[in-house]
């Protein structure tokens, strides 16, 4: 890791210089990197405008290494405008990067051998080059938080046009109880991971933020995203949004010890006006009988009762066991042998660290599955810890629980063709570095 830090600090020295000579202020540095970081959530509504006017859709194959050449685009432009002549290596986390990098070689290299999905290859290549790099310069630059402020506020603007639009052009059908609902986006399931980053901003936003409005704001844009998502009948996003919001709790309550003042009355109003709108929505899906049927239709999928393991996934329990055993060290061509299950091609295996195993091999799947998990279990442990949650880790810990239960769930990993994945990676840079640490000595 610090070959590539030198290197990085190499390439961008002389950028920052020339940035200096053409009198870039600070201050117009940083509404850069504000806008480029607003882009990067805002450029997802793109897809569903195309969905509105063609009512076609962009499906999850359609133009990944386009969307990923425009996102890897942005966070370079990002990575420019934040870097200064002073950059130095950072302490990084060698474990994670072991994961880390060990994920992204082997699904790269493995590309060279088969095909193995569109869009996986400069995938592979963003994650090992472009994404470092805006980790380690952010953290150096110490303007992380910038990014992840105007990138939540992204994720909370195209969560209300997604929602709006939805109910205005496309509203739910209560008259067939057993229509999940879909809005402008391809399916229910696309749809409510759409939602998912708008809950994830407004938590972000809201634990944030001194300003009551915007808190009530946040909660009401999270409820309103959180009930659309049980209209979709899609559980892991609905599970995913509640454990943001529980974070969000732990991360308010940790901040009360330290902001005595002002903390407890917002917190207080949050939760009241939460549940004040949960049990107002409720009420009034409930004293109409067709949509009180419709909300109850959706709530019986969460019901876990007298349901097998196969049901309890919704038939993926199957998938991932025929998976397993033609799992190999190499990968398959996706194109000679998609996964067919029940006579149906299916996009993924519907578990994002299995779905690497399949089309890169066993040893990219644990790497990946491993980089997860060392990610929720180094955030949980931020979260327990007596110490107060710093600010830098809000975003990480709102979204890395997020992630990994949505992940468990759904195939495509690309951070640039589904919202909730970029959010993920977004946080990463809280954990392959350290922002305080010395210098190491070259």
């Amino acid at each position: 890791m610090n070959k590539y830090q030198k290197l990085y600090i190499a390439i961008l020295t002389p950028v920052a210089g020339v940035l200096e000579k053409a009198q870039f202020s600070t201050k117009i540095r940083n509404m850069i990197i504000g806008g480029c970081s607003l882009s990067l959530a805002l450029v997802f509504l793109i897809q569903f405008a195309y969905k509105g006017i063609y009512r076609t859709g962009i499906t999850y194959h359609s133009g990944a290494t386009f969307w990923d050449v425009i996102g890897s685009l942005i966070l370079v432009v990002i990575i420019i405008f934040a870097a200064g002549r002073d950059v130095k290596p950072l302490k990084s986390n060698r474990l994670f990067c072991l994961f880390y990098f060990g994920s992204a070689l082997l699904i790269f290299v493995s590309c060279f051998f088969h095909y193995v999905g569109e869009g996986w290859r400069p995938f592979s290549l963003t994650m090992l080059f472009v994404f470092p790099a805006f980790y380690f310069i952010c953290m150096n630059a110490g303007c992380m938080e910038t990014v992840l402020k105007y990138f939540s506020w992204g994720l909370v603007i195209g969560g209300c046009v997604l929602a709006i639009a939805s109910l205005v052009l496309y509203p739910p059908d209560f008259s067939d109880s057993a229509l999940r609902y879909s809005g402008i986006t391809i399916n229910s399931a696309y749809f409510a991971l759409n939602l998912l980053p708008a809950v994830i901003g407004c938590m972000y936003i809201a634990v944030n933020s001194i300003n009551r409005i915007i808190v009530v704001c946040m909660v009401a844009v999270a409820c309103l995203s959180v009930f659309l998502i049980i209209l979709t009948g899609t559980r892991s996003p609905l599970v995913a949004a509640v454990a943001a919001m529980i974070v969000t709790g732990i991360i308010a309550l940790k901040k009360q010890k330290t902001e005595k003042k002002k903390r407890p009355a917002r917190i207080k109003l949050a939760v009241i006006l939460g549940i004040v709108i949960a049990v107002v929505a409720i009420m009034l899906f409930l004293n109409k009988t067709e949509a009180g049927s419709l909300l109850l239709e959706r709530l019986s999928r969460f019901d876990l009762s007298n349901r097998t393991v196969n049901d309890l996934f919704s038939g993926r329990w199957s998938i991932w066991a025929d998976t397993l055993k033609n799992l190999n060290f190499l990968g398959h061509d996706f194109r000679a042998e998609p996964i067919v299950y029940q006579g149906e091609l299916m996009a993924g295996v519907h578990n994002i660290p299995l779905d690497v195993a399949y089309r890169s091999g066993i040893a990219a799947g644990v790497f990946y599955l491993l980089m997860e998990v060392y990610s929720l279990i180094f955030i949980i442990k931020k979260l327990i810890s007596k110490l107060p949650v710093k600010p830098e880790y809000f975003f990480a810990a709102i979204s890395i629980p997020a992630f990994f239960i949505v992940s468990m769930f759904e195939w495509d990993l690309r951070p640039f063709t589904m919202l909730y994945n970029l959010c993920f990676f977004i946080s990463l840079g809280v954990i392959m570095f350290v922002k305080d640490s010395d210098p190491i000595k070259s």
